[in-house]
């Protein structure tokens, strides 16, 4: 599964708009300086972009961020691991505690 995001720069993002992207769209804000990189959904792009724009705010430049393939299977991979992890100490609780046999 690919998760598509879009990354914003801009200026003159008002408070209660960085709130809300943040809290209620899943964007991820960093302040540089003067300016402001939004990233978020991609399906949130638009919105977003219109919100901005129509409180006075400024679009720099919009950049769209798509996972390679690579990321996609290095994400499996980790999260594999992970699970093998978590079995494996499930495990060894189980014979740790006399509950395998």
């Amino acid at each position: 599964m690919t998760t598509d995001r879009v990354e914003l720069v801009c200026s003159g993002l008002r408070p209660e708009l960085a709130t809300d992207i943040e809290e209620h769209r899943g964007g991820v804000l960093r302040s540089r300086g003067e300016y402001v990189e939004i990233s978020l959904a991609e399906k949130q792009g638009d919105e977003v972009l219109a919100q901005i724009l129509a409180s006075g705010g400024s679009i720099l430049s919009v950049t769209p961020r798509r996972q390679s393939l690579e990321d996609v299977f290095l994400n499996a991979v980790e999260e594999g691991a992970r699970s093998g992890a978590e079995m494996r100490d499930t495990t060894e609780r189980s014979i740790s505690q006399g509950g395998a046999q």
